[in-house]
């Protein structure tokens, strides 16, 4: 999971991040990238989809058991899976 801490987000550094891994994917061959996005997050999905990510349609639960993830989401939250051709 990667996210860009809310003091530093208008630095571009999001921008880059993601750059760098479609750059290494891209030279490894790889076609696509695909990533989950919390379902809450429209301004955040609305970035994804200005970079032309696409939304796949497919879902995945709230990750409760996972203590990596600071936060439990609310109940009716999940994460939508998010696709873009490279």
């Amino acid at each position: 999971m990667i996210s860009v801490a809310s003091d530093r987000q208008d630095r571009q550094l999001g921008r880059m991040t993601i750059a760098e891994a479609e750059a290494f994917v891209r030279a490894r061959g790889g076609l696509r990238m695909r990533m989950s996005v919390v379902k809450g997050r429209e301004t955040l999905i609305a970035w994804y989809q200005r970079r032309g990510d696409r939304e796949t349609g497919e879902t995945m639960p709230n990750p409760y058991e996972d203590h990596r993830f600071d936060r439990p989401l609310p109940d009716d939250e999940h994460f939508v899976m998010r696709e873009k051709k490279l």
